[in-house]
């Protein structure tokens, strides 16, 4: 059976809950997409994810905070760097990539950045609750 992995934020381990499957978390609270391939994480990832999974990949809020140096990304080319090698690495396995895009305020450029990564890159998105206003 397919397996989903949530990487991100921890609201990417809620939306994955009525899944019916395993559920494969490597979620924290203060990951940002920089700090996660930093660390190794996504090397992990790679490890265990195999053809049929999905990589849900959740990043933003820790990645907006310019004073945290270990998690900050540009919301343009750094930010979609980083999050193009977690698609690089769900396609080079046969798996599917699929952006969660979380609501946070002032955060519009790394929602923009994602969203044209996403549409360039044809990967599916969803925009969080509280984006209502986002063109998807």
């Amino acid at each position: 059976m397919a397996r989903i992995f949530v990487t991100g934020c921890a609201d990417a381990a809620q939306m994955a809950a009525g899944y019916e499957g395993d559920i494969v978390d490597f979620t924290s609270a203060d990951w940002s997409a920089k700090g996660f391939v930093s660390r190794g994480c996504l090397a992990g990832v790679y490890d265990r994810l195999t053809m049929g999974d999905t990589l849900l990949i959740q990043y933003g809020p820790n990645d907006t905070d310019p004073d945290n140096a270990a998690g900050y990304s540009e919301p343009g080319r750094e930010f979609a760097n980083y999050l193009e090698r977690f698609v690089n690495v769900a396609r080079n396995k046969r798996a599917t990539p699929v952006f969660l895009i979380p609501a946070l305020p002032g955060s519009e450029k790394w929602r923009d950045s994602c969203i044209a990564l996403a549409r360039r890159l044809g990967v599916g998105y969803t925009l969080l609750p509280g984006q209502e206003g986002a063109n998807a």
